[in-house]
């Protein structure tokens, strides 16, 4: 471990275990994210988006959001004052919501966060509701997660 750099207990049990890394391969990897979703119910979609639920999302993205590819996995986030508005991409699409302020800031500001195979299966969902620019920038996403650099 990085001097200096915290764990919780879990991940500790899960770098210990050896359920952390590249060397593993994908199905012991999808096994491991299956029984974290099992003991986080609350990452996991609560209904079913519609045509017009999947545009909304795609509209909150566009102004708000972003995707990155960061330690060998992909992510995307959108940050907004407005809670309700990250509750219900987490209802639709899962993933977690964390408070997200600068120091300084008085505003309170959250975080909506899917990583892996969601945050690429968001991708995927809303790429037809984005603009140009946004599509790039998720296709440049998802190529690098095929590896392919772009």
């Amino acid at each position: 471990m990085l001097k200096g750099h915290h764990h919780t207990e879990e991940t500790k049990q899960r770098i210990s275990k050896g359920l952390t890394g590249r060397r593993h391969s994908k199905e012991e990897r999808l096994k491991a994210y299956e029984t974290m979703l099992k003991r986080r119910p609350d990452l996991k979609a609560t209904e079913h988006p519609t045509v017009i639920d999947i545009a909304w999302a795609a509209g909150i993205y566009e102004g708000e959001g972003w995707c990155s590819h960061c330690c060998n996995r992909d992510m995307v986030g959108v940050s907004q004052k407005r809670r309700w508005i990250l509750d219900k991409l987490r209802s639709l699409f899962g993933g977690n919501i964390y408070p997200k302020n600068k120091v300084g800031n008085k505003n309170k500001l959250f975080t909506w966060e899917q990583n892996a195979c969601r945050a690429r299966g968001f991708l995927m969902t809303v790429y037809s509701f984005l603009s140009p620019w946004r599509k790039e920038q998720a296709r440049r996403c998802l190529m690098y997660y095929k590896g392919v650099k772009a």
